[in-house]
């Protein structure tokens, strides 16, 4: 059993109260994440998600033009990467294919070989 999942199971109220008072950003994360494996909490997942959606929403709105156009093109830039991870991906599924084609030949050539060898 995982530890933070085990401090909800055996458990003493200053230990619980100390775990709900800690201030790190791993620290929170790990206690988010007993949380959902203990109680199976998807809501609170989807609520966090949706207030950094807003948070997110709300710099959007409330940022400089300059940092507007930064931000819309960090967004180009995500995308034209996403592209070219496509395009490198389908690249390597080709050479890969090339790759089983040749070795198939070569296991054909080998085989052809050895039967004129044996002659």
């Amino acid at each position: 059993m995982p530890i933070e999942i085990a401090k909800f199971f055996f458990f003493d109220a200053e230990k619980i109260v100390s775990l709900a008072e800690i201030n790190s950003n791993s620290q929170r994360r790990q206690l988010s994440k007993a949380y959902s494996e203990v109680l199976g909490i998807q809501k609170y997942e989807d609520l966090k998600a949706n207030l950094e959606e807003k948070q997110d929403e709300y710099r959007r709105r409330s940022a400089k033009p300059e940092e507007k156009e930064e931000l819309n093109q960090l967004h180009a830039d995500i995308e034209n990467t996403k592209i070219e991870i496509d395009k490198l991906v389908e690249n390597i599924d080709d050479l890969k294919h090339e790759s089983n084609l040749k070795e198939k030949k070569q296991r054909i050539f080998k085989e052809d070989l050895s039967k004129r060898v044996i002659k």
